[in-house]
């Protein structure tokens, strides 16, 4: 209908099933179907659920995070019994029979002709893995700046060391017990077992 004022154009809407017609031209009433068990609140304040007092909206929990994920597997708080399940692992993925790892936090692996041992010093919170490559070496100070100059570049994580005890040519690889992951345990027994089996007969023979 035109407007007899020059106002705005009144223009009639079909009837909507469930709004009902604004007696003031203001906001329109959508009735909101009943759900069984919610009483619909009178303020829109909390809705009463099985007479549980509920907010219409709850924010979802924030997930923390940082470098320690809820989702990952606490690790054993004495970590001998943490390397250990480590070593038992690393025998079953290889179908290798590895003695377990002792009382003493001392365990064994065998590559080639290398024998790694590993020790956990739980009181150093260290893992000290060592495999002889020579036995009381004759090092004069060539020979010593040679096994200097390799550790920089040809052994990988490992680096050759004296024995203060008994003189023996050791290949060393230390590392934290803390945050020490079977990936990292996999790697490192890897990586000394490959230089030491690459190293020890070679070095036995130039260094005898």
């Amino acid at each position: 209908a035109a407007p007899p004022d020059g106002g705005a154009e009144s223009i009639a809407s079909p009837a909507l099933p469930g709004v009902a017609a604004p007696p003031d031209g203001g906001a329109v009433s959508i009735a909101s179907p009943a759900l069984p068990g919610v009483a619909a609140p009178p303020d829109g304040g909390a809705v009463s659920i099985d007479g549980r007092s509920t907010p219409f909206y709850t924010p979802a929990p924030r997930l923390a995070v940082g470098w320690g994920m809820a989702d990952e597997p606490e690790q054993p708080h004495d970590p001998r019994i943490r390397v250990a399940e480590f070593l038992a692992r690393f025998g079953r993925e290889r179908n290798l029979t590895l003695p377990p790892l002792g009382d003493d936090g001392v365990g064994v692996i065998q590559r080639g002709s290398a024998v790694v041992s590993i020790h956990v010093l739980a009181d150093k919170g260290v893992l000290l893995l060592l495999s002889r490559v020579a036995k009381e070496p004759k090092l004069d100070e060539a020979k010593a700046r040679r096994l200097l100059g390799l550790s920089f570049v040809e052994t990988g994580d490992a680096a050759f060391a004296l024995h203060p005890q008994t003189g023996d040519l050791y290949l060393r690889i230390l590392r934290g017990l803390d945050n020490l992951d079977y990936e990292e345990f996999e790697d490192i027994v890897h990586s000394i077992a490959k230089t030491a089996d690459h190293w020890d007969d070679k070095l036995a023979a130039e260094l005898a």
